[in-house]
């Protein structure tokens, strides 16, 4: 179901004396629909530029809901007077002038609305002004909606609403398509979560309440969960939930939120900022361990400062963490990072998944974390026995697939390809789709690919579509490639690309200016425009969607037609880190090119949302995926 009824609008510059006429404004501007104004629900936004706005391209912002708008209004004049509160910048603030500020209004009615579709509507609002550098948003969280009558026509009144408010400011309200990409848009706390999400966010948040208000300690939460199962929206609207929640503010208990991943780190510290938490919120988890422990004299090492310990702290990507204390890390510290954390706060929250260790440091004793999860099946309030098949307790799984819009025939095959290892056959129903619309494309070059991805690329609503390949290349972070070949890079016989941020640190940085270069820097590689010349890495994608994801198996992949299976050729590894043989903490070494190998594969074949294209530079592992897609028709 759908709907064509246009929204009602009115708009008003908020100009000393305007309250006294509004009733009367809105009745003329919406004539015979003023009622649908002043009697129903309705969307309203403020809008005002400071000079500091204007200094950083921003304009401020407050988005609300109200069955009363004149009164509404009313009321945020009157709470103008308390200088703690939004309303008191919108009424005092300067313009580049040195004058007040004159704020706009929009309102928006509609025949349709009730009171949770225009909360639905303000919640969608504000997490696209959240993910907007052009927004500097006065509201802080939303309210997201469970299933409502009429719900089925949301979708197409919010893109009525916004279209309009695009006419107004296309800056400050920009396409659509351009903040659905965003990473702080998917890392956002506003999204609607799935009911299995739902009932994970209750869990968590009864759980930590129980170790807070019983004041237990050494507690663990342990969600777990592959690529594309919504970790990082679920640490998202937990973690700013519970920080806005009773138990937190009343007890002014302290909370952190870690994560070793440089450009997620961006992410989750961009949101914070925006959501008005300050300070040091957000942190990785050796920034966290350094202002939370303190030197003992006795042995030299840190050791947790109790007059420092925190509360409540959740790690996002906790397979990024440290392992083994061999690393310089281990000179100032005894343990493993997670048990290091874990001795600093009362309760952590770990988000893992097993299958994105890419590294030899990262691979620790798998039997480590197999005792973190049963710790955490055997706490929390009704202990039980940690038999896996048996009610969990803080253990967590998270099972569906959230990322890929695809069939679960499609799902199935990308499985049998990082799991197993198997290239099975593939059916799909037409033009390279399946049943969901997904595309699946072989080439039989790069060159190939890489114009496919550009193609899609220029299309609004695949805008985030790159190139990314197995790390077969040779890439030194923090070292410029040889001057003969200028760029670390990709290359496969006479077609190279740069590695991902060659492009943009060696030709474009140079000649941007500072505002510029923040601006650039503080999106995600594959947010920025000039990534569509460079490859990324599984790193740099690793924990972020792509539309369609042009994925380059580099020749370390390769195909055994004997045994119908893939197979990693260590040889052709370009990073010491993600081959050969890693010593465990029982002393013990074990290879571990293949485990790395499978999962570098599974991160790469998940990114993409809509669609994904495959090079493989192994001839026969070309053979066999081509052979193996094919169309029903």
């Amino acid at each position: 179901m759908s709907t064509a009824i246009q929204p009602v609008f009115y708009t008003v510059r908020e100009e000393p004396g305007f309250l006294d006429n509004l009733k009367n404004d809105m009745k003329r501007q919406a004539g015979k629909d003023h009622d649908i104004l002043l009697e129903r629900p309705v969307i309203y936004i403020h809008v005002w530029q400071s000079a500091e706005d204007a200094a950083d391209g921003k304009w401020s912002i407050y988005i609300g809901e109200s069955t009363n708008i004149i009164e509404r209004t009313r009321q945020h004049y009157r709470d103008a007077l308390d200088p703690s509160l939004w309303q008191y910048r919108m009424a005092t603030d300067k313009d580049r002038q040195g004058k007040t500020v004159v704020p706009v209004m929009y309102v928006f009615g509609h025949k349709h609305f009730s009171l949770s579709m225009t909360r639905d509507i303000e919640n969608r609002l504000i997490a696209y002004s959240l993910a907007n550098p052009h927004a500097n948003p006065r509201n802080g969280r939303g309210n997201p909606q469970r299933d409502y009558y009429g719900m089925d026509d949301t979708d197409d009144i919010f893109r009525m609403i916004w279209n309009r408010l695009r006419r107004e400011n296309g800056d400050l309200f920009p396409a659509e398509s351009k903040v659905i990409k965003s990473a702080v848009y998917k890392a956002s706390p506003n999204h609607r979560l799935t009911q299995e999400q739902e009932d994970a966010k209750e869990k968590i948040k009864d759980r930590a309440a129980d170790a807070v208000i019983n004041n237990k300690k050494g507690q663990l939460i342990f969600v777990e969960g592959e690529a594309g199962t919504g970790k990082t929206v679920l640490t998202s609207s937990t973690f700013y939930e519970l920080l806005d929640s009773d138990v937190i503010r009343n007890r002014n208990l302290k909370c952190h939120l870690l994560v070793n991943h440089e450009e997620q780190l961006n992410v989750y510290k961009n949101m914070a900022a925006k959501l008005g938490f300050k300070g040091d919120v957000v942190l990785n988890p050796t920034e966290f361990l350094n202002t939370h422990t303190v030197t003992d004299r006795a042995t030299g090492k840190r050791i947790p400062d109790p007059q420092r310990q925190a509360d409540v702290v959740f790690v996002d990507e906790a397979h990024l963490l440290w392992t083994q204390p061999k690393q310089s890390y281990s000179s100032k510290y005894s343990g493993l990072q997670l048990d290091d954390i874990m001795s600093c706060a009362r309760v952590t929250v770990i988000m893992f998944d097993e299958n994105q260790i890419l590294r030899k440091e990262q691979f620790d004793d798998l039997d480590h974390m197999e005792k973190k999860r049963l710790l955490a099946k055997s706490q929390g309030p009704d202990p039980v026995n940690p038999d896996p098949a048996l009610v969990r307790d803080n253990y967590i799984w998270l099972e569906n697939q959230l990322r890929m819009n695809c069939s679960a025939r499609t799902l199935g095959w990308i499985d049998g390809l990082s799991h197993e290892l198997i290239v099975g056959g593939l059916r799909l129903d037409s033009k390279s789709r399946d049943s969901e619309g997904y595309e699946v494309v072989i080439f039989d070059d790069p060159a190939s690919l890489q114009r496919a991805i550009r193609r899609k690329a220029a299309k609004a609503e695949s805008e985030l579509s790159r190139l990314i390949a197995t790390y077969d290349w040779k890439y030194k972070n923090g070292e410029w490639a040889p001057a003969k070949q200028k760029y670390w890079r990709v290359k496969i016989g006479d077609w190279w690309l740069p590695w991902n941020g060659q492009h943009y640190w060696l030709d474009i940085r140079p000649h941007l200016n500072r505002r510029e270069r923040r601006k650039t820097e503080a999106l995600d590689w594959a947010e920025q425009e000039h990534s569509i010349d460079e490859v990324g890495s599984t790193f740099t994608i690793q924990g972020f969607d792509l539309a369609y994801a042009g994925v380059i198996l580099g020749p370390s992949v390769r195909y055994d037609p004997d045994t119908d299976r893939i197979w990693f050729d260590e040889s052709k590894r370009a990073w010491d880190k993600m081959k050969g043989n890693r010593t465990l903490s029982d002393g013990t070494s074990v290879n571990v090119t293949e485990a790395i190998s499978r999962h570098e594969l599974r991160v790469l074949l998940t990114r993409g949302t809509r669609g994904l294209y495959i090079y493989a530079c192994d001839d026969d592992l070309r053979d066999a995926l081509k052979n193996a897609v094919y169309t029903s028709e």
